[in-house]
Order: structure tokens, then C-alpha cells, then sequence
């Protein structure tokens, strides 16, 4: 299988993607093939609670929003700017993301 996180570029801000409720990164599997073909550096986040995987604990929007921003805080700086995007409920989560971040940090939004 792929790596579904490949090492960033520098020319272009890294696409953080969250997939839909209760998938996984394989979601951007065809996704991330395009991508990567066209040099664009992205990042597929698990959310505890919320990834295919994690369905242990019951979960609310809120704890998605918080382990997601979560995510987001261990892997960037507060000052890199990343374009938050996501796939249904995981393109909700990263508007809510966006919203939340200092307007500067926030190259773009997309949403599947």
C-alpha cells in the first residue's frame, strides 16, 4: 500500500484532510494518487473517537473538534499555515477548524 503521508514540499501549504464519520485515510486513497502527482504535500488525520478504527467510546461533535484540533497541534506549528480539508462530516470538522484558527494560519478550505 501507499504512503498516505508523503513528506511535504515547500513551494505549496500541506492539505490536511479528515474523512468522512467513521472511515479511515484510505478514503483519499484514489485522492491522494492526484495529489501526490501533482506535488501537493497532504496529510490524512485518525481522530480518536471518530476513525474507523477508534468506535470504542461514544463521541460528540465537540470531542471531535477538540481531538482533531488535537491532531492538528501535534503535527503543525500554531503558525504554519495548512489548507483544511475533509470529505462529508470530516469537511464540517474542518470548517469548524478553520473557524477556530487565526485567520492568517488558514490558507484555504476544501470540502468533499
Amino acid at each position: 500500500m501507499q504512503d498516505m503521508n508523503p513528506v511535504p514540499t515547500a513551494s505549496l501549504p500541506t492539505l490536511v484532510l479528515i474523512h468522512g464519520l467513521f472511515s479511515s485515510p484510505l478514503e483519499f486513497a484514489l485522492t491522494s494518487q492526484t495529489l501526490r502527482s501533482r506535488g501537493v504535500s497532504f496529510d490524512c488525520l485518525r481522530i480518536p473517537g471518530y476513525t474507523l478504527a477508534d468506535r470504542s467510546r461514544p463521541s460528540t461533535w465537540r470531542d471531535w473538534v477538540h481531538a482533531a484540533s488535537a491532531a492538528l497541534d501535534a503535527r503543525y506549528g500554531p503558525e504554519e499555515p495548512i489548507v483544511r480539508g475533509g470529505l462529508c462530516v470530516g469537511g464540517a470538522l474542518a470548517i469548524a477548524l478553520a473557524a477556530e484558527a487565526l485567520p492568517q494560519w488558514v490558507c484555504g478550505v476544501a470540502v468533499l
